[in-house]
């Protein structure tokens, strides 16, 4: 996946205590996140590359490439982040 991740406009990011929730107003479906999920979800701004968010990921809090790629991947299947 090569690709400059967005959160649509339909999405919100809320924090929500310790954790955070991601709400798609169309589908009205919810995903509670930890703080590190709701980084990478403020990242796809579709200004940042893919490459980007994983290289920034994984240098400032050690998670793996893959990991974030995964993420990613699993949000754009919930409609929460779009990757075309």
């Amino acid at each position: 996946m090569n690709c400059n991740p967005k959160k649509p406009e339909h999405v919100s990011l809320i924090k929500s205590g310790r954790y955070y929730k991601v709400f798609n107003a169309e589908t009205r479906f919810i995903y509670r996140m930890p703080a590190l999920g709701a980084k990478i979800v403020r990242m796809c701004n579709g200004k940042n590359g893919l490459d980007d968010i994983k290289a920034v990921m994984n240098e400032k809090y050690g998670l793996r490439k893959k990991d974030v790629e995964t993420f990613i991947s699993e949000l754009n299947k919930k409609g929460l982040v779009e990757t075309e």
